[in-house]
């Protein structure tokens, strides 16, 4: 079972394997604001799960999160 949620700056990944065991991807603080109602998820059988993002604006993303400052 897999589950996506999209909010503005965030993508919460939830998987639960055939064992029952659940792992959890909790993308916060996206490098830029995103378009939730318009981001998918699609799940390839026994493979990957590949999640696209619908930008607000349409930028370059240098990166996936935003960075710390060092």
């Amino acid at each position: 079972m897999v589950d996506v949620t999209f909010d503005e700056y965030v993508c919460d990944i939830k998987v639960v394997d055939e064992e029952g065991t659940k792992h959890v991807l909790y993308l916060s603080k996206l490098f830029e604001k995103i378009e939730p109602e318009n981001c998918t998820f699609r799940v390839s059988e026994g493979k990957r799960i590949t999640v696209t993002f619908k930008k607000w604006l349409e930028t370059k993303w240098s990166y996936l999160l935003v960075q710390p400052k060092k």
